[in-house]
């Protein structure tokens, strides 16, 4: 081999280690980007999770926990702003209801929540009648 070509697969040589000591570089910044969006996205799906669970409480009953829904599961809003499904606030007045010495058409129930006093409901009870929740029923209907 000449003193030429020597030089010449030299310089190929060293332009090559060169290209593989770049490549290692790039490769280790790679892998270290990698760790960190992985990192994030353990961050994101734990948040995603804790969300998701938060959505699910706001849009069941605290009561039967069952979801909410425009029908029978219609959320009712208390005198102290927590939520009750319609099923559950007829059970609980008719519960009020029976335990009355003397029958009126009207009673008295505590939030289920809270134990917030919620005086002259109706009985029987038409939770048609009632004030919904209109931004769990709105947050119901969005995510449908």
């Amino acid at each position: 081999m000449s003193s030429r070509d020597a030089r010449s697969s030299t310089r190929r040589l060293n332009a090559l280690r060169a290209q593989l000591e770049e490549a290692k570089m790039i490769e280790e910044e790679v892998m270290r980007e990698n760790r960190a969006l992985k990192d994030e996205m353990v961050r994101t799906a734990a948040e995603l999770e804790r969300i998701n669970k938060k959505k699910e409480a706001l849009l069941e009953c605290p009561v039967c926990m069952r979801s909410f829904n425009g029908a029978d599961q219609v959320p009712i809003l208390l005198k102290c702003s927590h939520t009750v499904c319609g099923s559950c606030m007829v059970e609980l007045v008719h519960m009020a209801w029976t335990k009355l010495e003397q029958k009126t058409d009207q009673v008295d129930i505590n939030c289920p929540s809270c134990r917030c006093k919620n005086s002259n409901l109706p009985h029987p009870l038409n939770p048609w009648l009632l004030r919904k929740n209109k931004d769990v029923l709105e947050f119901f209907r969005a995510t449908q």
